[in-house]
């Protein structure tokens, strides 16, 4: 997600003060124009395999377990072209109608890198497609689910920092990367100084992992549910009530 920018953490720097990622390729990208209807039907298809699989009756399953008013998507990618985002979003779209029962207004959209086409679908489909890049720092004061799979550890460390409280925090929900495998991963110096927020709130957050017996398996690899459950913010000493 190297459209979006990162904010880092309090050591040598002033507060809250963003650093740019910077993407060369970001405007000068050609793709093939994809009509409407193909994307509709490349949709469906994805979306009918998908519903008929165990995958899918696990994770709704999950999903039914929490209370969700809104969702926020980032980051989803170029779902007219790409097999995974395509399936990623898929599966948004059912558990929004199986599960959540949300207004499909009430489904939030962007990725820097949407080409006018998927755009243009989300909002012919009655989606809201944000209009200015966010850098994932939407406070939020709903129950929202953020869907981010196999966003850049930035975004969320952004989104973290958005939501520095336990009120307000608590009442996110993220399907995306695992943050305890992001720990795992990285020097914890390169987070102290990149993602301290992600570093910080990291061990008072809750990980439901997604099943993974879905048979394209790059497409939901290391995504997990992650919560934070207020009884466990409490324990934070570093974050504001």
């Amino acid at each position: 997600m190297s459209d979006f920018q990162l904010v880092k953490s309090r050591k040598n720097r002033k507060k809250n003060t963003p650093m740019i990622i910077k993407n060369d390729d970001a405007t000068t990208e050609k793709h093939t124009i994809t009509d409407i209807n193909t994307i509709n039907r490349r949709l469906q298809d994805s979306t009918s395999l998908l519903k008929a699989s165990e995958f899918y009756s696990q994770v709704r399953d999950l999903i039914a377990d929490h209370e969700i008013d809104e969702v926020v998507c980032y980051g989803i990618g170029n779902f007219a072209e790409c097999c995974i985002a395509r399936y990623q979003l898929a599966l948004l779209i059912l558990l929004r109608e199986d599960t959540m029962q949300i207004p499909k207004s009430s489904c939030y959209f962007y990725d820097p890198k949407f080409y006018s086409e998927e755009e243009l679908y989300l909002k012919d489909a009655g989606f809201t497609v944000i209009p200015e890049n966010e850098e994932g720092k939407r406070k939020t004061e709903k129950k929202t689910l953020f869907y981010m799979p196999h966003c850049g550890k930035s975004l969320y460390n952004n989104l973290i920092w958005a939501n520095w409280n336990r009120s307000s925090l608590s009442k996110c929900i993220i399907v995306g990367n695992s943050f305890t495998n992001i720990l795992d991963r990285n020097p914890r110096r390169k987070l102290e100084d990149s993602c301290w927020y992600l570093l910080s709130i990291a061990p008072f957050a809750k990980e439901e992992k997604l099943p993974e017996n879905f048979q394209y398996t790059d497409i939901f690899n290391d995504t997990v549910i992650t919560s934070f459950p207020e009884c466990t913010l409490t324990h934070s000493r570093r974050m504001m009530p």
